[in-house]
């Protein structure tokens, strides 16, 4: 048996919570191990003293009625913590961050370094496929690559076109805001 979980037992039995059948195990595992019956008998003296003095400490006259006076106090005085308060601030520091993060990772995927990756891994792989191939299909795979990296350029300049307008247009936008501001 193990001696961890009699010891567990033990500390049940002396807190009053022990089941019957774990109390027909303790009994039977104090029986057969006198190491264990020694420790039980000294945990009890120990659970009896303590209790000994639980009982013979005595609070002070009053104590209570200033605790509970103390409490109702601080509520009184509006000491107490304001947790709507503290969850709106919260709420909004997430949604800042959230906005923060989204603009973040957004802006990373639009940067001009992704297609300079696609094309340079593009150029990559086929200088690597033109060294494994024979010089006869060579011709071919190469002017399939010429023709995806037109395009990916192409893609990319109608790309940036449309990202200047945007912005262009953001701008006029803001510009025409301010403007009338300043007219005031």
């Amino acid at each position: 048996m193990n001696d961890e979980r009699i010891r567990r037992l033990i500390q049940a039995e002396l807190a009053g919570e022990i089941s019957p059948e774990n109390e027909a195990e303790l009994q039977q595992a104090l029986a057969e191990n006198p190491d264990l019956k020694a420790i039980y008998g000294e945990e009890r003296g120990l659970s009896a003293l303590f209790a000994r003095d639980r009982e013979s400490i005595e609070t002070p006259p009053g104590l209570e009625d200033r605790i509970i006076a103390g409490v109702l106090g601080d509520r009184a005085r509006g000491r107490r913590l304001d947790f709507p308060r503290f969850a709106r601030i919260g709420a909004a520091a997430a949604a800042i961050l959230l906005v923060v993060g989204v603009s973040f990772w957004s802006g990373r995927r639009s940067t001009s370094a992704t297609p300079d990756l696609s094309l340079g891994g593009l150029v990559e792989r086929r200088d690597q496929l033109l060294r494994d191939l024979p010089e006869a299909e060579r011709d071919a795979v190469s002017a399939a690559f010429a023709q995806a990296i037109e395009r990916l350029r192409e893609l990319d300049r109608r790309h940036e076109d449309e990202r200047s307008r945007i912005l262009e247009q953001l701008e006029n936008a803001v510009g025409e805001k301010l403007g009338n501001r300043r007219d005031r």
